[in-house]
């Protein structure tokens, strides 16, 4: 079997959670190189938790996680990361090239000191993120859009043949949006293997070669057009779902509301998800 056919994320009977408690419960996927995934469901449905599983930083339960047809540990220099942005601490005094630098330590270690290809790598990923010219801007002083780029640059530094992206486009306008996901279709022809989860619907369907529904379990796993309809989405998303239209794109959300009665529209994630 060549590599080109190996998955490049392959989930077995995965069960995952915290402090013993499943919040993943037997999850079975195959992720094929150079596809884009997109991975929806309610606050809480286990998003987070399935893309932290494959990163190593939750021990599964029960089943397995293989990377290129590697079980065990991931082997990071194959990986890229980019948290929710609310993980972060954008106080923390470092610049825009500090961060991008800090996505070689899966080459170099963390104690290693950078080399001129590892400067010229993170420089090469900032300017594919348009954000080179800011290199030298604390992190601080940087817009959400531009957080996002230089988080994406960091996951990009050291050429990751998965990226996996958590809620990359939350917060953002749709044409900032936009940009983000060119710039993903360009990773993908590149052979990069893109997995993001979103509350976004219009961007699974019309951007994602798959669409991975998910709700504790896997609720379904397919191309776009034929597992995002109704009987998926509202088993996927049950009495929570609330489809909003903004600035041209749906969103499914969870359906609070504010002491008036009118809807209140929260499109962010938990960490525990």
């Amino acid at each position: 079997m060549t590599d080109n056919l190996i998955p490049v994320l392959s989930v077995r009977n995965l069960w995952s959670g915290y402090g013993g408690q499943p919040v993943l419960e037997s999850v079975d996927l195959e992720i094929d190189r150079g596809d884009m995934v997109g991975i929806i469901g309610p606050n809480g449905s286990g998003k987070s938790t399935l893309i932290k599983t494959v990163l190593g930083m939750i021990k599964p339960m029960r089943g397995e996680v293989s990377i290129l047809g590697n079980t065990g540990v991931p082997q990071r220099e194959h990986v890229g990361y980019a948290p929710q942005t609310e993980l972060v601490d954008w106080d923390f005094p470092v610049t825009v090239a500090d961060v991008a630098l800090m996505g070689r330590y899966a080459k170099r270690g963390l104690f290693r000191r950078s080399t001129k290809e590892d400067r010229q790598a993170a420089n090469a990923a900032l300017d594919q993120v348009k954000m080179f010219e800011l290199r030298d801007r604390l992190i601080g002083e940087l817009s959400g859009g531009q957080r996002r780029r230089v988080l994406l640059a960091r996951a990009m530094a050291h050429n990751p043949e998965l990226l996996l992206l958590d809620e990359p486009m939350a917060g953002l306008d749709a044409t900032t949006q936009h940009q983000l996901l060119d710039l993903l279709d360009e990773l993908r022809v590149k052979g990069t293997t893109v997995v993001l989860s979103t509350h976004d619907l219009s961007c699974v369907s019309s951007r994602c070669d798959m669409a991975c529904c998910l709700n504790r379990k896997l609720i379904a796993f397919g191309k776009p057009s034929e597992v995002l309809n109704e009987q998926v989405l509202g088993d996927t998303f049950g009495t929570h779902l609330l489809m909003v239209h903004l600035d041209g794109q749906a969103y499914a959300l969870q359906h609070h509301t504010h002491s008036d009665g009118t809807p209140e529209i929260d499109h962010s994630d938990h960490e525990h998800d």
